[in-house]
């Protein structure tokens, strides 16, 4: 989609942020919403570099299975006109409610009465739209995960196709391993998940009319009316629902010994850039193992933390190491190496080299551009955004 004023750029970002929330996680939407943000301003500025930059600080790589059964989930129901907001609520069950939204956007779906306190928006109990909600009102989303053979994930339920089996059972790795075994002839529902603190947790839920409830009488799933089996995840257990953010780099190191001080400067100038929060100290670097040399280690000067992106700082003595009427064949060589090998380790992980002087950045691209090497190069000096 191409954005051509603020206007429309701040409208669309909350849109944006919904649609990256349930599909990569709300950690990562935050980490990565600023930065597709300024990739479309600096597009519609005709900058395409810093806006590769930017899309690729992001590091929101193509969703998996799961992450795109949500995302299709939230996008279809943006388009029905529910609000990116009630999207966002609706995903972290803080009480604000599927209830009036799901039934306001589906078209034919009976209508609550007003006044009768359900048409607020809020919920009645702390039971969740399980508990309290008559199984029409999450029909849309029902309908939706019917499309998929296997349980989706949506909007904190779990849904279980609708099955011939007396027998449904299955297991959801991405939510801690979570298990459920419900024999249709009998009314009780097992379910089991990895806890925190590496033990195995279980409970078992009886069934109550067409709610499933735990021992202390709160839903945890439902049977719909046709005959899809709705876990409520978060009724289960808030683990469940918490956000776990990858540890994406590794632990910087010492680097090697004998650059320059102003080229060291320029490494802790990207290195703040970078991770903001908590620079990489001085003199120090990150490695990632090559496995195409046996796991032999190789240097890049910096990981972003949030991203995993790769980067590496090139102070101002490439200037004169890559100056055209001083071509330098052995430079070239050296560099096409380094890349090759930083490409190699990270495995389809973004590489950014920082270059201080705009000469050094064209021109090391001149250089390697006949090449297959993934690396960006950015000219990236400070006061610059």
């Amino acid at each position: 989609m191409l954005l051509d004023a603020d206007a429309a750029l701040n409208d669309q970002a909350e849109r944006l942020q919904a649609l990256l929330s349930v599909t990569y996680g709300d950690a990562r939407a935050v980490s990565a919403l600023s930065h597709v943000v300024s990739a479309a301003k600096r597009w519609c500025e005709r900058d395409a570099g810093r806006a590769g930059l930017h899309l690729a600080l992001a590091r929101l790589e193509p969703p998996n299975g799961e992450a795109i059964r949500r995302l299709e989930a939230a996008d279809w129901l943006l388009r029905a006109g529910m609000r990116p907001r009630a999207i966002l609520q609706a995903r972290r069950l803080d009480r604000a409610t599927l209830e009036g939204l799901l039934r306001k956007y589906s078209e034919g779906e009976p209508r609550v009465p007003a006044g009768n306190g359900l048409g607020s928006g809020e919920w009645t109990t702390g039971d969740g739209f399980l508990g309290d909600l008559a199984p029409e009102l999450v029909g849309n989303l029902a309908r939706f995960a019917a499309r998929f053979a296997s349980p989706a994930a949506l909007l904190g339920g779990l849904f279980i196709p609708a099955t011939n089996r007396v027998k449904v059972s299955g297991s959801v790795p991405s939510l801690h391993n979570l298990s459920y075994v419900w024999n249709r002839d009998e009314t009780h529902l097992l379910l089991s998940y990895n806890g925190d603190d590496g033990k195995r947790h279980s409970l078992i839920a009886q069934l109550d009319g067409d709610v499933f409830r735990d021992p202390s009488g709160k839903a945890v799933a439902r049977v719909l009316p046709d005959q899809q089996l709705v876990i409520q995840v978060a009724a289960i257990s808030a683990e469940l629902m918490q956000d776990k953010e990858p540890k994406l780099c590794p632990t910087p190191t010492p680097d090697k010994p004998g650059a320059k001080d102003k080229d060291r400067d320029y490494e802790d100038y990207v290195m703040r850039f970078v991770n903001p929060d908590n620079p990489t100290p001085r003199g120090f670097g990150v490695q990632l193992l090559n496995p195409l040399q046996g796991g032999k280690p190789v240097n890049f000067d910096d990981c972003q933390r949030k991203t995993g992106v790769m980067v590496d700082a090139k102070g101002t003595t490439y200037t004169k190491l890559l100056a055209v009427k001083h071509e330098n064949f052995e430079v070239e060589r050296k560099l096409e190496a380094q890349a090759k090998r930083q490409v190699s380790a990270g495995q389809g992980r973004p590489i950014i080299w920082f270059f201080a002087e705009k000469k050094a950045a064209e021109k090391a691209e001149i250089l390697l551009k006949e090449y297959p090497i993934r690396v960006e190069f950015l000219y990236w000096r400070e006061g610059m955004k």
